[in-house]
């Protein structure tokens, strides 16, 4: 960050004009009902690479029909259908909105599988070579990569060139949904994914009592949390210092950038509580922004490791 830029932000916080000027600039530039990058292929791809160096080792060999299971994506299943075609898995998403898009699900899925097929086409060194010009290269988990395992888990003969909407037909995408969407699916579920969804969860400990209950009996969670500001302070972790008073403030001038505000081992409580065990937990830390001090008396008792601060991101795997 630039010297005059961090000048202007410590000034605003200071004067105690953040909120004003955040309220004035969401309601100006940031766009409502936008969603993740998923809509792009190569993001997709690289994502969906990202996703199998933790979990890849459980479908060698997997032959049954279970479902893969998304939670918050947005305007584009692209990662989902990655998942539906490799796998030959029934694909069910939830999303609190009907954000998704069919154009540009097929346009990324296909640039998806492109992609995908060129990285695979060389060596490790080639694949890195793409990895490495991710935002993903810090979450890649090389300790347990096995490139030609992992390729061979790809089984990209028999694929088809380009996919259109009848790979979409009896899809089952439920947005929004709500209890009765999800009673055809308890216990169904192999793996239940998000990315960068649950911050934006109201409800978190129902959210995770629903995992919970489509998960396998054998099955595995990956969620991955971003737990940066989206908008809602000038630092990244300045949303921590909000009262509720002042955050409701915020919610008014642009509701689609709303966060709970919950911190990673409030999330981990939760997920215990609903009766899934923590397998992995894959964290990436800073240590800029406002410190334990300055957090908000509204959210001190949910912060069970003040460490959390630190944390702008994480991955957590569980099994039931």
């Amino acid at each position: 960050m630039n010297k005059i830029k961090q000048l202007i932000i410590n000034t605003l916080i200071n004067l105690k004009l953040e909120i004003y000027f955040i309220k004035y600039r969401n309601n100006l530039f940031i766009q409502k009902n936008q969603t993740g990058g998923s809509s792009d292929g190569k993001y997709a791809a690289l994502l969906f690479c990202t996703h199998l160096s933790y979990i890849h080792n459980w479908f060698v060999g997997s032959t049954n029909k279970n479902s893969i299971c998304e939670f918050g994506p947005g305007d584009s299943l692209s990662i989902g259908l990655l998942y539906k075609i490799f796998f030959n898995k029934n694909y069910i998403a939830f999303d609190a909105h009907p954000y998704f898009q069919e154009d540009l699900t097929l346009k990324s899925l296909n640039e998806a599988l492109n992609y995908l097929k060129e990285i695979f086409s060389k060596d490790e060194n080639h694949f890195f070579q793409n990895l490495e010009k991710s935002p993903f290269i810090d979450y890649f988990n090389k300790d347990e990569f096995n490139f030609n395992q992992f390729k061979s888990l790809l089984k990209f003969e028999g694929l088809k060139n380009e996919y259109d909407s009848g790979l979409l037909k009896n899809l089952k995408y439920n947005a929004p949904y709500n209890s009765q969407d999800t009673e055809n699916f308890i216990n169904s579920s192999d793996l239940i994914f998000s990315q960068a969804a649950l911050e934006h969860v109201r409800d978190l400990k129902s959210l995770y009592k629903l995992q919970k209950t489509l998960l396998s009996q054998n099955g595995y969670i990956y969620n991955h949390i971003d737990f940066k500001s989206h908008g809602t302070s000038l630092l990244w972790n300045g949303y921590y210092s909000w009262t509720d008073q002042e955050y409701t403030q915020l919610e008014k001038s642009n509701t689609f950038q709303w966060i709970n505000r919950m911190p990673l081992s409030y999330h981990l409580k939760l997920m215990e509580e609903a009766g899934l065990n923590i397998v992995k937990v894959v964290s990436k830390k800073r240590t800029d922004g406002i410190n334990k001090d300055q957090i908000s008396k509204d959210l001190i008792p949910f912060f069970i490791n003040f460490e959390d601060l630190n944390i702008h991101s994480a991955i957590v795997i569980a099994k039931g």
